[in-house]
């Protein structure tokens, strides 16, 4: 049998195939961008003038180092509209091909215009970090090289290359960290934040994480192990009156029970008895002595639907999910409780019964005990959920309940 002839690919046509498979995968976004060159002023700014300069370079608009993010994304904006009306005039003497062709970036520069005057806030400024190798070449002057040129074409290409920064902060205050100066250029790049982006480009998704985490309130804090609510604090010198502090208070340790006990941590004010103890103790230690034991009826917690109070065990989700239809025909939540939890045992004490062996070890182990009893707080935070959520939900038949 003979077989097919093959062509023998050198080292470098091996490489271009994987270059052109890489950027057929990160795309070509300079394809399709709109491109705008900012300094080099000519002192000549007439129409005539700047109208034989190259699209991109027609606007007045300048940038200085003591410029912050926010700033060039408006003059950005104010440089579109700048040529807008070179393309405006130059329409006016022009054939029909190029007039097509003005046409539809005109379209696409007021589509900018538009988009960053609605929704500014979620438009992010990106500089372009080369890798360690691609640094390297440039410093050693092999930037006509087909090796750099070959690296930075599928760098530029790659979102992941392109860091985001803070509209807060100058082009000074980057200029030690991209080498933002008055000699050397440097590209930017202004790109959509979204969530599909974020997948792309792990830099962004870092960025936005970080910037969450700074404008984050304490009086916002959600989780399924902390949250913010007002605590009472007793005060044992006053006749045990009753002070409502703020506080985090943190997940139960008493899980599958009804009385809950939590660990709160008052914000702003410290049980005096507690003080020294926490002064003399390590940072670990310090916050663990800060810590006081509250009833559930000391708790006050301020999110409409408090995370911690859902159940986070795996082996209850199956179950939960029973609980609507089931107070759909009328069940209370104690009722609802009581009757998930008699079916979690049924079919927990089933799987013991089918596989003895198996069942003893993990009921020896005590990682593997049988999972700890749905509360009626638990039902309530479900089901309250399910309410607010608003969404069609679909649980298992009750037929398959316990009697």
């Amino acid at each position: 049998v003979k077989s097919r002839p093959q062509l023998a690919l050198t080292s470098v046509s091996q490489q271009r195939q994987q270059d052109e498979r890489d950027l057929k995968v990160l795309g070509r976004p300079q394809d399709e961008a709109l491109f705008l060159s900012f300094g080099d002023i000519p002192r000549d700014r007439s129409k005539a003038k700047m109208r034989s300069r190259e699209m991109g370079s027609r606007h007045l608009q300048s940038i200085y180092l003591n410029d912050t993010i926010h700033e060039f994304k408006n003059k950005v904006q104010l440089a579109c509209r700048e040529e807008i009306e070179y393309i405006n005039d130059s329409m006016r003497s022009v054939g029909e091909a190029e007039r097509r062709q003005l046409e539809k970036t005109k379209r696409s520069l007021e589509s900018v215009v538009d988009n960053m005057n609605v929704r500014s806030f979620t438009y992010a400024v990106m500089v372009f970090v080369p890798s360690e190798a691609l640094r390297t070449l440039h410093q050693q002057g092999l930037t006509d090289s087909t090796k750099y040129n070959r690296m930075f074409q599928t760098e530029n290409a790659d979102p992941s290359s392109w860091q985001p920064l803070d509209p807060s902060r100058t082009f000074d205050h980057y200029s030690f960290m991209h080498g933002f100066n008055n000699k050397d250029a440097q590209s930017l790049r202004i790109c959509e934040g979204s969530e599909d982006y974020k997948n792309r480009n792990i830099r962004y998704k870092v960025f936005c994480e970080e910037q969450a985490a700074v404008k984050a309130k304490l009086e916002d804090t959600n989780t399924p192990e902390s949250c913010y609510c007002w605590a009472a604090h007793t005060h044992e010198h006053d006749g045990n009156s009753i002070e409502w502090r703020p506080a985090l208070i943190e997940v139960p340790d008493n899980t599958g029970t009804e009385a809950r006990v939590y660990d709160a941590r008052f914000v702003y004010a410290t049980p005096a008895e507690r003080a020294p103890e926490a002064m003399s103790a390590t940072y670990s230690a310090n916050v663990e002595a800060l810590k006081v034991r509250l009833s559930e009826d000391k708790v006050l917690m301020v999110p409409t639907l408090p995370k911690i109070l859902g159940s986070a065990h795996l082996d209850h989700q199956e179950f939960l999910l029973m609980s609507k239809e089931l107070h759909d025909h009328g069940m209370t939540e104690k009722e609802i409780a009581a009757q998930l939890n008699t079916t979690m045992q049924n079919k927990f004490q089933e799987t013991l019964n089918k596989n003895p062996e198996a069942g003893r070890a993990r009921a020896n182990s005590t990682s593997q005990m049988p999972p700890p009893a749905i509360t009626v707080s638990e039902v309530q935070h479900y089901l309250k959920s399910l309410a607010m959520a608003d969404v069609p939900q679909t649980g298992v038949s009750t037929q398959t309940l316990a009697p």
